[in-house]
């Protein structure tokens, strides 16, 4: 079998992870109806008082302490940072280790004004 290339690779990595989105989502609905829609509704609000760059553990911790529910997977928190990056709700400022990922950077958010949108 021969090597994939580097474009190719990435493919694989994009579906893999598209497949593992879907997977958490739909988990996490099975566990609690609307959970995405919730959580993506909190996550709008979060990121509309939150004024400092902050990560999606902070996100999580919060948005537990105001009635969302963990999904089975805190994967499924993925698609949800996703689907709020794509619809330029919230964006990349730059990076910081989390306790979630043992140290390991992960990205830090701030949420767009719909001011910066319409710009």
């Amino acid at each position: 079998m021969p090597t994939p290339t580097r474009s190719e690779a990435f493919a694989a990595a994009r579906t893999r992870r598209e497949r593992g989105i879907v997977t958490s989502i739909l988990n996490a609905e099975r566990n609690s109806r609307h959970w995405a829609d919730r959580a993506f509704a909190s996550l709008c609000q979060y990121a509309a008082i939150k004024r400092k760059p902050w990560t999606i553990e902070q996100f999580r911790w919060w948005a537990r302490d105001h009635g969302l529910d963990d999904p089975p997977s805190l994967r499924a928190f993925g698609g949800i940072t996703l689907r709020a990056l794509h619809r330029e709700v919230i964006k990349v400022v730059g990076y910081a280790p989390t306790a979630a990922s043992n140290g390991s950077r992960k990205a830090l958010y701030v949420g767009v004004s719909r001011m910066e949108i319409t710009d």
